[in-house]
């Protein structure tokens, strides 16, 4: 009990702090002239009314819309379809061009990045990259706010045997719009695990020569990793770093850069992103491990948990969340920041957040 006071007068402290930079990246990505770029992944997994409160509660700069099977599958009674190319399979709109009234409205004035995944070009008689160029289009041409693509080789394993990947679909992108076939205001993003890939940037450095203009990482779990991976990459000149220019980019020869921040709520949620970030190939040994970062992280998040009251614990939760988006903006090399919830409590952990911002502002205005 009386170790749960003391964190409690700790945390007040803390929070304070926290809540003063939370408020601030808020109010930073609202303003027309700065360089801030404040994203909210829209799940296709959870209910809108899940997630909707978080999109109402900020003015997000942008939406970003994950990748979900694109093709309709043939219907076997379908007589109408019999003299049709089979090698086209329906084609779905992409998120951005489906966009509800209600979640119009929640959105407000952000821009739409809409996700296209490599691997989900996957229709046995069809041809990937005819697919990915009728898809892209419908994103360009079909969604009036769109800002980004964002290129994404997506599932390994249903990726394994295929030829089209992130960097293909750039290279194939930026052919379409040098000859016309793409807006020149539809910037192209990428996505990059700092945690897993090569600290030389190497990698990064391809996919801006084939056009990338925003990447956006995973969170940063192994931090020395990660900041070591952004060094390289600015020692190489491919990091478009923050100024007072907007943050779309001007340079062809570098690009932004946005870090992704997650709001896990207890242990199984970081082990879940201890799978993503690792595949499920390492993420077994990469917890058992005593000096991983991630496999800390989920130790923490269960000692606190078994610690804690209720109460402390999920204030816990909020402030850790709330720290790591401010250090992720706070980043001298971010551009912005990304939030991916993921589940229905990572929304309500978003949804505090703002709330916090504005009972902090009511309060300076009653001072």
């Amino acid at each position: 009990m009386k170790k749960n006071r003391l964190y409690q007068t700790r945390r007040m402290s803390a929070s304070s702090s926290a809540s003063s930079s939370f408020r601030a990246l808020l109010l930073n990505a609202n303003k027309t002239s700065s360089s801030a770029f404040v994203s909210l992944e829209r799940s296709p997994f959870l209910k809108w009314s899940a997630q909707s409160h978080a999109f109402e509660s900020v003015r997000w700069t942008h939406v970003v819309h994950p990748n979900v099977p694109v093709f309709e599958k043939k219907r076997d009674d379908d007589d109408d379809n019999d003299n049709e190319d089979e090698s086209k399979p329906a084609l779905v709109p992409p998120r951005c061009v489906n966009v509800g009234k209600e979640e119009k409205k929640a959105f407000g004035r952000a821009k739409h990045v809409q996700t296209l995944s490599a691997s989900m070009f996957t229709t046995r008689k069809g041809d990937a990259e005819n697919q990915f160029k009728r898809q892209l289009e419908m994103v360009v041409f079909g969604c009036e706010d769109v800002s980004h693509v964002l290129f994404v080789s997506g599932d390994g394993k249903r990726n394994a045997k295929k030829d089209l990947n992130a960097l293909k679909m750039l290279k194939i992108a930026k052919k379409m719009r040098m000859k016309g076939g793409m807006p020149d205001h539809v910037k192209f993003a990428v996505v990059a695990n700092l945690n897993t890939e090569d600290v030389s940037a190497e990698y990064l450095e391809q996919k801006v020569d084939a056009g990338a203009e925003l990447v956006i990482t995973q969170p940063f779990f192994d931090y020395e990793r990660c900041h070591e991976w952004v060094e390289n990459a600015k020692m190489r000149g491919l990091l478009n770093v923050p100024s007072s220019s907007q943050f779309s980019n001007s340079d062809n020869s570098s690009a932004s850069l946005v870090i992704g921040a997650c709001s896990p709520a207890n242990r199984k949620d970081v082990e879940f992103w201890a799978k993503l970030v690792y595949g499920e190939d390492q993420f077994v040994d990469i917890l058992s491990s005593t000096s991983s970062s991630i496999a800390k992280l989920a130790r923490e998040y269960e000692q606190k948990e078994n610690e804690m009251t209720t109460a402390l614990y999920r204030d816990w939760i909020f402030e850790r969340c709330e720290l790591s988006a401010v250090s992720a903006l706070g980043h001298p090399a971010s551009a912005g920041v990304h939030f991916m919830p993921v589940t229905r409590i990572g929304y309500d952990i978003v949804k505090h957040l703002a709330r916090r911002t504005r009972e902090m502002e009511t309060m300076e205005e009653n001072a």
